[in-house]
C-alpha cells in the first residue's frame, strides 16, 4: 500500500511539474503598454480627429496638450479628407 501511495504521489508531482514548464511566461515591457496607449488614445473621445499623437516627448499635442514625440496628421480612408 504505501509503495502505491507513494507511486502516486510521484505521478502527480511529475504531471504538475510537466504542466509548469508548458505555461508562457507574461512579457509586459514599455513598448506593449506604449502600443496599448497608442491604440486606445480618442478611444472615448466622440471626436474625429485627423491627428494622431504617439509616445511620450517633447512635442505638444494639439488636441490635449501632451507631450509626445510624434504628431500625425490627415489619419483618414475616406476621400473627402486630404491624407499627408
Amino acid at each position: 500500500m504505501q509503495k502505491f501511495v507513494l507511486i502516486l504521489f510521484v505521478s502527480v508531482l511529475g504531471v504538475f511539474v510537466a504542466n509548469k514548464k508548458k505555461e508562457t511566461p507574461t512579457v509586459t515591457n514599455d513598448v506593449v503598454l506604449q502600443n496599448v496607449e497608442a491604440l486606445a488614445d480618442n478611444e472615448n473621445s466622440g471626436g474625429n480627429y485627423s491627428i494622431k499623437c504617439l509616445m511620450e516627448g517633447d512635442t505638444e499635442c494639439p488636441h490635449n496638450g501632451w507631450r509626445v514625440m510624434y504628431v500625425i496628421e490627415g489619419l483618414s480612408l475616406g476621400d473627402d479628407e486630404e491624407t499627408y
